[in-house]
């Protein structure tokens, strides 16, 4: 072959591998780019599938977008709820986002709406992947519906009236399916009412303020028609509660004798000096010196003026007194006096503690004082006058002397009190009568004791006056300290609260013709629905809770009674006696809507207890007492309304009201995540409208 062949063999040769190496060149960049779409694509389908594993309630619908500056129509996605990811494979780095909306179904075909647009139970998933080719950007997008795979359409309807017992609509009030508070309605101005639900069998309430919750269960709504059901409410009737409250809480004088002359034990006779004592509470007291100073002693003053000897004399706790009973029993008698044994009221008597000597003054003004030996903090005081009127304690105002006006005798004009004369405190505003216990402390001398004093007695025919010692029986407690602005409720939690009032009575002494004026603490709680309910009573330190009341329409119920626990310590005497030594205090209040209409149904908690509120929105609970928080329908759980928290500060036996506006509200639910699967916990989400919160 000669040199020219050669050259030109070797000329053909290299335009033919020329050639084949710019054909590989184009066919290399075409695998690229076909390689770099599939990759792609696989990386758009695996975000879809990652999206539709997540629960359908997860997934965060789309509210503010970002566009991306490297195409034009420009492409959207959400930055916010997902972020844009950046891929490297293959050597190749994609970025994808995700756009998420509302889907529907409109015309046989599905289309997006907007993030704000109710719930249709599908959402539309697009996924954008995207790469740079050169100095080109390529995309792929994917979309796809997911479809909520627990939830059904409201295609169930009901309707129909909510009507009083006289067949007149009831505006307002609130109808709705018990399983699923959401669906509900509040009727119109004729007493109309309409919703949707899902199709199934459900219990549905109907309430308004002032009438009785109906409840109609077994309702069963189809998608195939209309239910019509139609409420008739029961109007609540009332009656009314009254009674007095009284409390007990320490040892009082009972009754005392200046001079008596009487038969001793050695059969001598003696001017007997006296001072019965009565204990009403639940525990005995101690009396003298014990070594805990939580005793009671007893002191006599005499008039400020004269003789200042006996001023001050220490009858019991003197160090010189003699005791055959150290401490009073509960609900009994302790009697002192100024010799251990003598005849009075056709018998011998024991005195449970005696001292020696005379030591109270005749025709004198005088007092005696009841003291705890700790800090000589007054239990009682009784003062009596002269006609100076110069004795040095009392309460309230002293016991007057007998005049003899009237048509008494002059004897009865004496300066003091004369020989023979006694005085006892009286069982109530209605009774001095023996059988009773000498309990009543208005905190009025004046008004609390009567005198016995044959010549001068007030009362005629005046009963006996029984002077008794530790040993005898315990009489029948009907009265004691009037619990004057003593808190009163029901449970029935449709009726306000109301407090004992002062108020002042005139009540003839049982066994006399005598009229007399008191002051008692009288309660009337009227509004109380009509059923059996439980009453609480409570005063500062001490309570009282009367059980199984019952409450007859239009009727005035007085506590206790026959038929309450307890019952009534004295028939027809509707006394309540507020034993129990309170370590809690009270709060209640009224839960209403923004436009003043109370909620029924609300559950509120306060102080670790849980109430719901009546049909009027009223609540009462017993809370310890301090500071506390109370939160009204916790966590939203009626979701018509928001959440509401209010701080108290609670005294002990006292009421603290706490009323609450709840402020309409629907549910907002999601997670929060920082990569678009994991779940953090613990993060605080706060909604603001207008900048507020």
């Amino acid at each position: 072959m000669s040199l020219v062949e050669v050259l030109v063999a070797m000329t053909i040769l290299s335009i033919g591998v020329l050639g084949f190496v710019g054909s590989f060149s184009y066919i290399s960049k075409a695998i690229r780019v076909s390689r770099a779409g599939t990759l792609a694509t696989n990386l758009a389908q695996e975000k879809i599938e990652n999206l539709k594993n997540e629960p359908y309630y997860k997934l965060a619908l789309t509210t503010v977008t970002t566009a991306s500056p490297n195409f034009f129509p420009v492409i959207y996605y959400d930055n916010l709820n997902y972020g844009l990811e950046t891929i490297r494979i293959g050597g190749i780095t994609f970025e994808r986002g995700v756009l998420v909306s509302m889907a529907q179904v409109a015309d046989g075909s599905i289309t997006s709406v907007g993030y704000n647009y109710p719930d249709t139970g599908m959402k539309m998933l697009t996924v954008y992947v995207m790469w740079q080719q050169g100095t080109n950007w390529k995309y792929v997008s994917l979309e796809n519906v997911y479809e909520n795979p627990v939830v059904d359409p409201l295609t169930a309807q009901v309707s129909g009236t909510v009507k009083d017992g006289g067949g007149t609509g009831i505006a307002g009030a609130l109808v709705r399916i018990v399983e699923n508070a959401d669906w509900s309605d509040t009727t119109g101005a004729g007493g109309t009412y309409g919703f949707s639900a899902q199709p199934g069998t459900y219990a549905l309430r109907a309430s308004s303020a002032g009438y009785y919750d109906t409840l109609v269960t077994e309702v069963s709504l189809s998608s195939t028609n209309i239910e019509t059901l139609n409420f008739t409410l029961t109007e609540i009737a009332t009656g009314t509660i009254t009674g007095r409250a009284w409390s007990n809480p320490n040892l009082l004088i009972a009754g005392f004798a200046l001079s008596t002359t009487t038969i001793i034990a050695d059969g001598a006779t003696l001017e007997v000096e006296f001072i019965q004592l009565f204990n009403p509470t639940t525990y005995a007291i101690n009396i003298g010196n014990d070594v805990d100073g939580s005793s009671t002693k007893i002191k006599y003053w005499r008039e400020t003026t004269g003789s200042g000897s006996d001023n001050g004399d220490m009858l019991v706790g003197g160090g010189y007194d003699n005791y055959v009973a150290s401490y009073v029993p509960a609900g009994r008698y302790y009697l002192i006096a100024n010799t251990s044994f003598f005849w009075l009221n056709d018998r011998y008597i024991h005195a449970d503690g005696h001292y020696p000597g005379k030591k109270m003054k005749l025709t004198d003004g005088g007092s005696i004082e009841l003291l705890r030996v700790a800090d000589d903090y007054t239990w009682d005081v009784v003062g009596w006058r002269d006609l100076a009127g110069t004795q040095q304690k009392w309460e309230g105002t002293q016991i007057s002397n007998p005049t003899s006006s009237g048509g008494k005798p002059a004897q009865c004009s004496l300066d003091g009190m004369g020989a023979g004369w006694s005085y006892m405190r009286i069982s109530s505003p209605a009774s001095v009568n023996d059988g009773y216990a000498p309990a009543y402390d208005s905190g009025d001398n004046e008004a609390d004791f009567l005198s016995t004093a044959e010549a001068c007695q007030v009362v005629s025919p005046m009963p006996l006056f029984g002077v008794r010692n530790t040993s005898d029986a315990a009489p029948t407690i009907i009265a004691g300290v009037p619990m004057f602005d003593a808190y009163v409720t029901a449970d029935d939690l449709m009726g306000p609260a109301t407090n004992a009032l002062r108020t002042p009575v005139s009540e003839g002494i049982l066994g006399t013709t005598v009229t007399l004026t008191s002051e008692v603490a009288y309660f009337s709680l009227a509004g109380v629905s009509t059923g059996t309910w439980n009453v609480v009573i409570a005063s500062g330190a001490y309570s009282a809770t009367i059980s199984e009341v019952e409450i007859v329409q239009n009727v005035s119920t007085g506590i206790p009674n026959g038929v309450t626990e307890p019952s009534w310590a004295l028939e027809n005497y509707a006394e309540v006696n507020l034993t129990t030594q309170s370590v809690n205090g009270y709060v209640a209040g009224t839960i209403r809507d923004i436009s003043g209409a109370p909620i029924s149904g609300i559950k509120i908690l306060a102080g670790g207890e849980s109430k719901t509120t009546g049909v009027n929105g009223r609540y009462f609970v017993s809370v310890g007492t301090g500071s506390l928080y109370l939160t009204a329908n916790p966590n939203n759980l009626d979701t018509r309304f928001v959440e509401s928290v209010e701080n108290a500060v609670v005294e002990t036996g006292e009421l603290t009201t706490v009323n609450f506006t709840l402020t309409e509200g629907g549910v907002i639910s999601g997670f929060v995540s920082s990569d678009g699967t994991s779940i953090l916990p613990n993060v605080q989400v706060a909604a603001t409208k207008s900048g507020a919160q």
